[in-house]
């Protein structure tokens, strides 16, 4: 039996795989996110700074 995260590996590289199935039949372009060595300090800069900002909403109704 596959745990949780197991299965959700599987349908996280499914996704990937049907990905560059679709770059590789239309041309389609590809993100390739995890290749791209900016990607870290793009979540940082951007991602990082907008979750921190829902917290603090959400911290503020909740006392």
């Amino acid at each position: 039996m596959l745990s949780g995260i197991q299965k959700a590996l599987d349908k996280w590289k499914t996704s990937i795989d049907k990905a560059a199935e679709l770059v590789a039949k239309y041309g389609y372009f590809e993100v390739k996110q995890f290749e791209n060595p900016h990607n870290p300090e793009a979540h940082e800069l951007t991602m990082g700074p907008e979750i921190v900002e829902v917290l603090d909403h959400l911290r503020l109704l909740f006392h």
